[in-house]
């Protein structure tokens, strides 16, 4: 049986202004998305190393959209997150750090590749031409995402959690009309749409 194990990582974390703040942070998601996504997780997401954190999902969805929800909530701050999927070799363990096999190595090569092409989330699954599809379709959904304005993804985020204008109009303290005009300016309907077809696809070959 194939699971996901996810490694995240801060992106040049040595600029940051305030290391502690960041921590504290790091930590205060990560405990979070183990009681969020607790169905999901196999291994619960704890720190390995400085800033880096992993933990094992059970297949590649739910590894999607724990890492979206990761690049959401650290914004502006940037990720690098390796996604690997495959066998685990190794007996489990409380910690990831403690497990072996090449759901870990191919996590650990995908992060380095984010880290190298300046990408927020890389694919390395056990479909290695679906890989390209897959971090071809969400570097798109980055460059989307980067052309956004700090208000603008902030607007989307809350959107997209309860999927209803008015809701979203009175969380950020605006008008309908300010928030309708938002997401039409992102396209966050086109957006929310991508990553639907996304995980379906992801299913599929998971």
């Amino acid at each position: 049986m194939y699971f996901c194990v996810l490694t995240a990582d801060i992106h040049q974390s040595r600029l940051v202004a305030n290391r502690m703040e960041l921590q504290e942070k790091i930590e205060a998601q990560l405990q979070t998305v183990n009681q969020t996504f607790a169905n999901f997780i196999k291994v619960p997401f704890t720190i390995t190393l400085g800033d880096e954190w992993q933990g094992i999902v059970q297949d590649l969805p739910a590894a999607y959209e724990i890492a979206a929800h990761f690049i959401e909530k650290f914004h502006p701050v940037r990720l690098a997150i390796g996604i690997g999927e495959g066998k685990i070799e190794t007996a489990w363990r409380e910690r990831s750090s403690e497990m072996d096999g090449e759901a870990f190595h191919r996590s650990r090569n995908a992060l380095e590749e984010a880290r190298q092409k300046n990408r927020t989330i890389r694919f390395a699954t056990s479909h290695s031409n679906e890989d390209i599809l897959l971090n071809a379709i969400i570097f798109l959904l980055q460059i989307q995402r980067e052309g956004w304005t700090e208000k603008q993804f902030q607007k989307f985020c809350v959107y997209k959690e309860f999927r209803n204008t008015i809701k979203t109009a009175k969380i950020i303290g605006v008008s309908q009309s300010d928030i309708h005009q938002t997401l039409t300016a992102i396209r966050a309907d086109s957006y929310l749409e991508a990553e639907k077809d996304l995980t379906e696809y992801l299913k599929i070959i998971s």
